[in-house]
């Protein structure tokens, strides 16, 4: 793309924002930080920290029994503390189940923290392996000498989400619940020790395999993906740091135009035009510079576009639109 085609592109893209105005929806896709299986076993022994899968249901005759799926979400280090949290979905992809008939999967938060350790099941995974040091198990949230409250995990009487699960594929849970248990995680991390994926547990061979964090597909890996808005617009557009919003700001909005964050007023962790648009509105600087430079409703989409291309061109030292 010639540099004369990307002047167009934005001045288009800016001038679609001046008509839809700033947006405030984000949207952060989340990888999981632990994953974990528990399997129903009397000395608690057994685990997956470390394998490429987890699983929930029942496994085979031969198996160890009911199976239970830990997986958690470090959601501050991802979502700005100040968001409001308007949908959560979790997607999970299935690499293989028992049977293939559909079973529901609920998803249920965990009320105490627990752990990943090194251990591996072989074959299927379906039969666990060998707990080590720090492992969730049936018995313990920490193997070997942190036991749950309750065998077989503790979770929440409170369905955050729930799906119907068949054969192999991708699947996602999403609920208003599922957002709220979002939300409060974020305000509070130490409320935050993920969720339990509890399948049929009153058949066998109902057990569904997930991928986990571990897998060697990237694209199969758990993903939370986070819809959220940010009051006032996003962080604001003081730029410089000193407690006001005016041409300096501006300047620094235009040095960083398309090339990093530092002038990033909507929270996307970009620089682009609709944190110019967010300018616009913390303006607090001299009365000419907001008249010489915030436009009327009517020439607005025309000023975007402008001063958009005037930071694109000093950028590329002036020689933006011509061809190379």
């Amino acid at each position: 793309m010639t540099h004369l085609r990307q002047c167009i592109v934005a001045i288009s893209a800016l001038s679609t924002l001046m008509v839809q105005g700033v947006a405030c929806a984000l949207t952060a896709d989340l990888g999981a930080v632990q994953d974990n299986t528990i399997y129903e076993h009397p000395t608690g022994s057994l685990s997956n920290g470390a394998g490429n899968n987890f699983f929930a249901g029942v496994t085979g005759g031969d198996g160890p029994g009911i199976t239970r799926g830990l997986i958690m979400f470090d959601i501050a280090s991802e979502v700005p503390a100040e968001a409001i949290v308007t949908s959560a979905t979790l997607t999970l992809n299935v690499s293989m189940a028992a049977n293939s008939l559909p079973d529901t999967i609920e998803l249920r938060r965990v009320l105490a923290d627990w752990g990943e350790g090194d251990s591996i099941a072989g074959g299927g995974g379906g039969r666990g392996g060998l707990a080590t040091q720090g492992d969730a198990t049936w018995l313990h949230s920490f193997s070997p000498g942190t036991n749950w409250s309750n065998v077989g995990g503790d979770f929440s009487g409170t369905l955050s989400a729930a799906t119907s699960v068949g054969g192999s594929g991708s699947y996602s849970w999403s609920s208003t619940q599922l957002a709220s248990d979002v939300q409060e995680m974020l305000f509070d991390s130490h409320l935050n020790y993920g969720w339990g994926l509890l399948g049929n547990e009153s058949f066998l061979e109902t057990a569904k395999r997930f991928d986990s964090r571990e897998n060697p597909t990237v694209a199969n890996r758990p993903v939370l993906t986070i819809e959220y808005e940010l009051p006032g617009g996003g962080p604001g557009s003081d730029f410089d740091g000193d407690d006001d919003v005016d041409g300096d700001d501006l300047d620094r909005w235009a040095d960083s135009y398309g090339s990093n964050s530092d002038g990033d007023a909507d929270g996307d962790n970009d620089t682009d035009g609709a944190d110019y648009l967010v300018w616009q509105t913390d303006f607090s600087g001299q009365a000419s510079l907001q008249s010489s430079v915030v436009p009327e409703p009517s020439t607005a989409m025309l000023g975007v576009g402008l001063l958009s291309l005037a930071a694109l061109n000093r950028r590329c030292n002036g020689s933006l639109c011509r061809k190379p």
